[in-house]
């Protein structure tokens, strides 16, 4: 009896496991990128994989809905070592957390 309990857990996982591979696919088809950020700003890294590619420079990513519909808009700011820059104006006061 308890192997007809696993084979049904295996299948209901299965088809759980289909339905979100589908939605995935779905949400992925429904949005889209426009700014630099999807133009040369990944470089290869043989440790990490991928980097932010090195440089000083300003970067804009927007994402936005096939209706065309605004979901995020976004401004990166990149240093010469590839890493983002804080702004350090914005901080008026600090919060330690612990």
């Amino acid at each position: 009896m308890a192997i007809y309990y696993l084979a049904f857990l295996a299948l209901a996982l299965s088809c759980g496991e289909i339905w979100l591979w589908f939605q995935t696919v779905r949400d992925r088809s429904a949005t889209y990128f426009e700014g630099g950020y999807t133009l040369n700003h990944m470089s290869p890294d043989r440790d990490l994989g991928f980097r932010l590619t090195s440089g000083p420079r300003r970067t804009q990513s927007i994402k936005r809905s096939r209706n065309g519909s605004l979901i995020y808009d976004v401004l990166y700011n990149i240093d010469d070592h590839g890493l983002r820059r804080n702004p350090q104006e914005a901080v008026v006061q600090k919060v330690f957390f612990f």
